[in-house]
């Protein structure tokens, strides 16, 4: 039977053994199932070390049920915000790509936003450590998570949407079925 990991309160987190680190570029990808919340406060989806030798690392977290924002632990997320473009109580396929110069946001592979970087802003190879956090964690599910130090296309992110990987795949840093 399929199986997923459901996040139900503020500090619900799982921390994972090694972590997975994406490099310069990357993709984040999963299925999310962001569910209706009161919490005014940005969720996190997944997340760096906060403290120590890894600090900083990649984290991506939901604003007002609707938006994905991405943070390198500097505080300056904000920047970084999608326009609205999940839905809540369904099940999104999400994906968040960076390559060096630009984050780009999908949804079912499709390209719903990009956002620029400035010149002075900092991006970061430290690791994935968490799915949810200790405070503000995301409420809802999430599947499938996928981690690759490259940048995948639409074509490609449409090409694997319901697919279920080997891992063995060029590229993927981490992968999250939930099925264990």
């Amino acid at each position: 039977a399929e199986s997923a990991l459901k996040l139900e309160k503020p500090a619900d987190h799982v921390a994972l053994t090694k972590g997975a680190t994406t490099g310069e570029t990357f993709t984040f990808e999963g299925w999310v199932f962001p569910e209706q919340t009161q919490s005014t406060q940005p969720q996190v989806l997944i997340a760096g070390a906060k403290s120590g030798a890894n600090a900083g690392g990649l984290s991506l977290l939901v604003v007002a049920q609707t938006r994905i924002r991405v943070d390198f632990g500097s505080g300056q997320g904000d920047k970084f915000t999608s326009k609205s473009m999940l839905t809540p109580n369904t099940w999104n396929h999400v994906a968040v790509t960076f390559d060096g110069a630009a984050f780009r946001f999908y949804i079912g592979g499709n390209l719903r936003d990009k956002i620029d970087l400035a010149v002075n802003d900092e991006t970061t190879t430290k690791p994935v450590l968490f799915f949810g956090a200790a405070q503000n964690s995301f409420k809802g599910t999430l599947d499938e998570i996928r981690l690759w130090n490259r940048v995948r296309s639409g074509r490609e992110l449409q090409a694997d949407l319901h697919q279920r990987l080997t891992g063995l795949e060029p590229g993927l840093a981490g992968y999250w079925r939930f099925d264990e």
